[in-house]
């Protein structure tokens, strides 16, 4: 992923929508924010990523200001694996795919 995103750019590849706020409503705290980055990126790459380092902090910030989090939450995840926040069910698998 790119290291370095305007305020444009942010805005199109990673505002959360209203159906994508749905699948993140059980959630709270880091791991609300995990899921969501996790999402974002699945869908803007095709792939997850494979550490926490790979996101940009721009990006951290920006999804942390759309959930009303705070971006230091992100230190709190141990790891980015996408098995920590996703199960294997084919429904699950859809839904976040937006299928």
């Amino acid at each position: 992923m790119k290291r370095s995103w305007d305020i444009e750019e942010l805005i199109e590849h990673f505002i959360l929508l209203p159906a994508e706020l749905e699948v993140l409503g059980n959630k709270t705290g880091a791991t609300r924010l995990g899921f969501a980055l996790l999402l974002k990126c699945f869908q803007l790459e095709g792939r997850f990523p494979a550490a926490k380092h790979d996101i940009p902090k721009a990006v951290v910030d920006y999804m942390a200001h759309q959930l009303s989090l705070a971006p230091a939450l992100y230190a709190q995840l141990t790891k980015m694996p996408c098995s920590t926040f996703f199960n294997s069910t084919s429904d699950r698998k859809n839904e976040l795919a937006g299928t």
